[in-house]
């Protein structure tokens, strides 16, 4: 009866203490939400005092059961409020917690929980000391065990989501002798998995893996081929662990009775569960949101666990396990690389079996043991180019399959083994085979790991020599889009001495520039900063996510980023000290009109006066405001680049700060693809494909620095091939003993030669012959980079360009503007202008509406082509179907539309031939009024800009970006962001008529074809055209002047 009381005892105190947890977690909820409970209206803080809330009660030390009640009484509260009053209130996470099968912890099982502990601890420690590669009995234990004392994960979902919480981690790795360190780490409750936690993180387990044993593992666990129970593998696994012990001379863990193996799972499991410190089933929680991994695994679980479970192949959704480490060079978008090049090697083998390849399937039995996966890679390439047995299916697959996964998956590989004239000529051979296949676009990361390869792999030494850049030297040699530190201090210099601006507004424009100028933000991420958005108490980083004031561009623009790091130590003290009078709340703007916190500023009228300041300062037309975000990701390369030269010349940072960014902003990876990688996430871009084609200006300096301090001597074939000469030519130019210096006087005389380069000026010093001076090489801006870039490394033709000498034909023949619409350019828009463009004095023939985020430039020459054989034959029929376009353009939501059937038949008469039909939506409606948002703009931007002016003047400004365009492409992108696809026909068309009609603007008259475009809309909406609309608002108290 004694007993039976003391046990009922402490049932009531259990159940009194459970309560009392309870309740105090109730008052907590009280305190934070009390608008829940007395049916007030809701303030617009409640997430933020749901982090608070969420934050008591980790700090409070709740249990799960506690927190489990609380939070579903709170949001069953928060459904019976938004049931009555009708609000919309964000609810509290859900915690799941299994119910633990029953088990009987018995003196015994403690017992054996014991011996486990110090039997694992002596042969793991006696493991790693030991060379795993030569005892496989002791590796195939070491993995078992390592896989076992896991915790015991329950099913091969958990363990996707369990590595790829690993594998998304950030972690500052310490690598030791080949071994891959794994914290595997816990982050408080509530936060979302993509989220990187800013503060201190919980490591509650250290697991070491080598990367070697990794490989044999996903042999070991994916190599079955006969799939059968538990019981058949059992004897296997239970002899090689008592091999293994005997090899380490460790004393074997007895275990008595049936299922010896699952018991020894069991015990394995709850040994680690008694380890002091560890809470598994705190992890399982944070990491997955699912159930808690019971101490008493089932066989099927532990089958899954094994990968022993059989799959059917048709309705299998789950991938193989993949057990991957992390090292300082994996990426999070390899995830699945790794399993892919293993089923490549699989079916390689196969074929070769088929084929009789004796020696190579020799070969790939010796390599894969000895983890010479490269050479496996080589004879792969080789017989896939040569045999021609399997077709790739491109470019882009075979490097990312097998180009990444073997130089960045694997770092211990010995990438030496491939020399530069075998990658090179691979490397070739594959595009040359392929040719066609990609466009340039597409395959920017290809090219990106071929750099480096080059970088690593090839011994592109530091720079040695000393340079001297003058500011006349870099402006010509970076392409236009990179903004100088000395411009952007005049910039602020001229913002400080405006009398038309406020003091308040003052610094707020100038803490705008600093932000735009160090991190790269769009405009429309920066003005809808609120105090919340920084880092409370520090200021340290800048959280860019969606609030009430705007939402990112993209679901990929959500990021953060260290502005301690980026801004320099007086412009960081100047935005910490702001922020700190502003106090931290979601409703109050950073940016906004003088006494009104809650109002944003005005996105088209700051761009506007900024950008008027950098054209007025410069000299300079073609600068907008987005070219501070150029800049910053530009000044990022390099700072992936590590060259303290160009960083130094280029940008204010100090080596010291340049390694500082380098850590945090790209974790210290190389200077390939994988930091370009991290680039791309610290723009906010899908891909690096966006960031490294669109935004970054140095390739050409930071590529012409790798070739001219190359110390090595190339190989004669990848000289003959790279830079198109005669094999005898090559031997004789590596026999000189200033190879340096001939090599570049080739390429000068050949690109000379071709006339893609202007005469250089010859500085050479006496004293040091192979240094030269980087002006020496002024390549004009578009053509850099196929100059140095394809010419000396890819070895292309450069028949592409249009020559100097034809550009005066353009005046006499419209043939040569549909050749110069289709050009292949990087950069063939008005804000980058091309080499054309930039040096034709006639400025009918600078395309001044074209713009890549419109449409294609081929598409744009093949129908610019079509209208120039109609213009011969019906040229009246060409002037209805321009003027009828460039009229109901504008007009559409969804396409072009015209105002007769007969119009709409002729148009698709002519169109069709030419344009996909199936991107076209050509839409016959007499009578449609457009949306009032986008009616209302049309109205104020043409009235604003051609109100009484005659509009031939307008187009023939200097500036190729006219006000009447800036007017369109407002309507444009408004529309691009909504119909992408089913628009572009229709910005196709638009953009081909209004080229056409510039370049031969006796085809219409401007004046009646414009304005009558204007006065047809001001019908439309059945109003006259007004003289002034004021609904703009204005920054501060005025506008700059």
């Amino acid at each position: 009866m004694v007993k039976k009381h003391g046990r009922l005892k402490r049932e009531v105190n259990l159940h009194q203490r459970h309560e009392n947890a309870i309740q105090k977690a109730t008052e907590q909820a009280k305190s934070v939400f009390p608008y829940l409970y007395s049916g007030e209206i809701p303030p617009t803080n409640h997430s933020k005092n749901i982090d608070l809330f969420l934050d008591k009660m980790q700090s409070a030390e709740f249990t799960s059961n506690v927190k489990q009640e609380v939070y579903n009484g709170i949001n069953s509260l928060i459904d019976t409020v938004q049931s009555n009053k009708g609000w919309r209130l964000e609810k509290l996470p859900v915690i799941t917690i299994a119910t633990r099968r029953g088990m009987r912890r018995t003196v015994e099982h403690f017992k054996d929980c014991k011996d486990f502990n110090c039997w694992y601890r002596e042969f793991t420690d006696k493991a790693l000391k030991l060379d795993l590669s030569k005892s496989p009995d002791a590796l195939k234990s070491f993995l078992i065990l390592s896989l076992i004392t896991y915790g015991g994960l329950p099913n091969p979902v958990f363990i996707k989501d369990f590595i790829k919480h690993i594998n998304s981690e950030y972690l500052s790795l310490k690598n030791a002798k080949g071994f891959s360190w794994i914290y595997l780490s816990v982050k408080p409750f509530g936060l979302p998995a993509n989220e990187r936690y800013g503060f201190e993180e919980f490591t509650s387990k250290l697991v070491i893996l080598d990367d070697m044993s990794l490989m044999l593992l996903k042999i070991f666990l994916e190599g079955k081929t006969e799939i059968g129970p538990l019981s058949e593998y059992e004897d296997v696994i239970w002899s090689t662990l008592k091999k293994a012990c005997s090899i380490l001379n460790v004393s074997f863990v007895k275990f008595r009775g049936p299922n010896k193996f699952k018991k020894l799972c069991e015990i394995a499991y709850a040994g680690i569960e008694t380890q002091e410190g560890l809470n598994l089933s705190n992890v399982s929680i944070e990491i997955s949101q699912g159930r808690v991994p019971s101490s008493s695994l089932r066989e099927s679980d532990f089958l899954r666990l094994l990968g022993l479970k059989k799959y059917n192949r048709n309705t299998r959704i789950i991938s193989p396990i993949q057990i991957e480490a992390v090292s300082q060079r994996s990426l999070r978008e390899f995830d699945n690389l790794e399993h892919a090049a293993f089923e490549d090697l699989k079916s390689l083998r196969g074929i070769l079996q088929k084929n009789n390849k004796n020696e190579v399937l020799h070969t790939f039995e010796q390599l894969i043991y000895n983890s010479e996966v490269v050479e496996l890679l080589k004879l792969w390439c080789v017989y896939l180019l040569k045999e021609r047995r399997l077709v790739l299916s491109s470019v882009k697959t075979y490097l990312s399959r097998i180009g990444k996964f073997l130089v960045y998956r694997w770092p211990w590989v010995p990438t030496e083994n491939i020399t530069c004239d075998e990658w090179s000529n691979l490397f070739e051979l594959i595009l040359e085979g392929k040719k066609g296949i990609l466009s340039r676009k597409e395959t920017a990361t290809c090219l990106m790991d071929f750099y480096s390869y080059h970088a690593s792999c090839n011994r592109f030494y530091p720079w040695s020599g000393a340079i001297s850049l003058e500011t006349t030297g870099v402006e010509k040699f970076v392409r236009a889009g990179y903004l100088d530190d000395a411009l952007i201090d005049q910039v602020l210099r001229h913002i400080k001495r405006s009398p038309d601006l406020s003091q308040e507004t003052k610094v707020r424009l100038k803490l705008l520039i600093i932000l735009a100028n160090r991190t790269g933000m769009r405009i429309g991420e920066l003005l809808k900063l609120t105090t919340a958005d920084f880092e409370q108490g520090t200021c340290n980083q800048i959280y860019v996510c969606n609030n009430n004031f705007g939402k990112n561009k993209t679901d990929n623009a959500k990021r953060h980023l260290p502005i301690k790091s980026l801004l320099k130590e007086v412009e960081f003290k100047f935005v910490r000290n702001h922020l700190y009078g502003l106090g931290h709340s979601r409703t109050q703007l950073i940016f906004h009109p003088d006494g009104k916190p809650s109002q944003k500023w005005n996105q088209i009228a700051t761009s506007h006066l900024i950008s008027q300041c950098l054209k007025q300062i410069s000299g300079d037309e073609t600068l907008t405001f987005h070219h501070f975000r150029h800049t910053a990701l530009s000044r990022m390369q390099l700072i992936i680049s590590q060259d303290w030269e160009l960083v130094k010349n280029f940008t204010d940072y100090s080596k010291y700060e340049m390694g500082k960014i380098y850590r945090e902003c790209f974790r210290g990876s190389d200077n390939g693809a994988s930091a370009y990688f991290h680039l791309s996430k610290f723009a906010g871009h899908a891909s690096p494909d966006v960031t490294f084609y669109h935004y970054l200006h140095l390739n050409e300096l930071i590529w012409h620095r790798s070739i001219l301090n190359r110390k090595e001597r190339l190989d004669v074939n990848v000289l003959s091939l790279n830079a198109s000469m005669t094999r005898n030519s090559a031997t004789r130019l590596l026999k000189e003993k200033y190879f340096r210096k001939r090599f570049i006087d080739y390429l000068i005389t050949k690109l000379k030669n071709d006339k893609l380069i202007e005469t250089p000026r010859a500085k050479r010093t006496t004293l040091s012959p192979l240094e030269f001076e980087i002006e020496e090489f002024q390549l004009s801006r578009e053509n850099i980079k196929n100059a140095i870039y394809e010419y000396v490394i890819l070895g292309r033709e450069l028949a592409d360009h249009w020559p100097d000498d034809q550009r005066a034909q353009l005046e006499k023949s419209l043939l040569q503007c549909a050749a110069l619409a289709g050009m292949r350019t990087r950069r063939n828009n008005a804000r980058f202008p091309s080499k054309i463009r930039k040096n034709s004095n006639d400025q009918r023939f600078c395309l001044p509406f074209y713009d890549h985020r419109n449409c294609d430039p081929d598409e744009v020459a093949d129908i610019i082509a079509q209208w120039l054989k109609l213009l011969a034959k019906k040229p009246e029929v060409l002037k209805n179907m321009v003027e009828d376009i460039i009229m109901g353009s504008d007009q559409s939501r969804t396409g072009v539309r015209f105002t007769s059937p007969k119009k709409l038949k002729l148009h698709l008469k002519y169109l069709i031939l030419f344009f996909p039909p199936e991107r076209v939506k050509l839409i016959y409606q007499v009578s449609s009024k457009a949306m009032e948002k986008v009616r209302n703009k049309i109205a104020h931007e043409w009235t604003k800009d051609f109100y009484g002016q005659p509009v031939a003047e307008q187009i023939k400004v200097k500036n190729p970006r006219t006000k009447y365009m800036s007017a369109r492409l407002l309507v444009l992108e408004h529309d691009i962001k909504d119909q992408k696809q089913s628009l572009q026909a229709s910005r196709v068309l638009q953009n081909a008529a209004l080229e056409f009609v510039i370049v031969k603007p006796e085809l219409l008259s401007f004046d009646d074809c414009f304005c009558k475009c204007a006065n047809w809309t001001a019908k439309k909406m059945g109003s006259e055209l007004p003289l002034t609309i004021t609904d703009t608002p204005v920054l501060g108290n005025g506008s700059m002047k």
